[in-house]
């Protein structure tokens, strides 16, 4: 019931397993309508055949947010919480990053049709998801303590300058990736 991609350099497919035999034959089924399993598969076909230069990954949704830090009191985290939950009993809540204040995530969009960004825009101003090349994730940090500097340290976050009220020390740091599997 495992909610499956298999993908090589040339492409992907997403898939619900219907029955594995990794230890015996390393099959994978892949049956559509088998009863009880959701979403299921609409197909049997895969698209095409996969040879053996691909890979078989697991499907997990993780969900990246900002809450209170456990580890630092008074500050913020990157938190994160991964669903189905492969080995573990349930889901939970990690705390990955502690101080950072702010999060970030704009699409990057092809105007021209040449498979690269010629702007950033955030998700609800995207008309046309097939546009989409890339994502830049940009996270504010800031330092545990609240007298690091002797004057507020302006900053620019999101192309907007702020200098702040306190004598924290903050900086910015950004990822552009681009995405697989964008061409039309």
């Amino acid at each position: 019931g495992d909610l499956l991609v298999v993908a090589d350099c040339s492409g992907a497919a997403l898939f619900q397993a219907s029955n594995a035999n990794p230890g015996t034959s390393g099959s994978i089924e892949h049956l559509a309508g088998v009863s009880g399993q959701v979403p299921g598969n609409a197909t049997a076909d895969l698209g095409r055949a996969w040879l053996q230069d691909a890979t078989v990954y697991r499907v997990q949704a993780i969900t990246y947010y900002l809450a209170a830090s456990q580890r630092q009191p008074g500050l913020l985290s990157l938190w994160s919480y991964a669903t189905p939950p492969y080995g573990l009993p349930a889901a939970t809540a990690t705390e990955m990053v502690t101080g950072v204040e702010r999060m970030q995530v704009t699409y990057g969009i092809d105007t021209v049709g040449d498979q690269a960004a010629h702007q950033f825009v955030t998700a609800d101003a995207v008309t046309d998801w097939t546009t989409v090349v890339s994502a830049r994730v940009e996270l504010l940090l800031d330092g545990p303590d609240a007298n690091t500097t002797t004057t507020p340290q302006p900053y620019v976050f999101a192309g907007v300058s702020v200098t702040p009220t306190d004598h924290r020390m903050r900086t910015v740091v950004s990822l552009v990736a681009s995405l697989r599997n964008t061409a039309p």
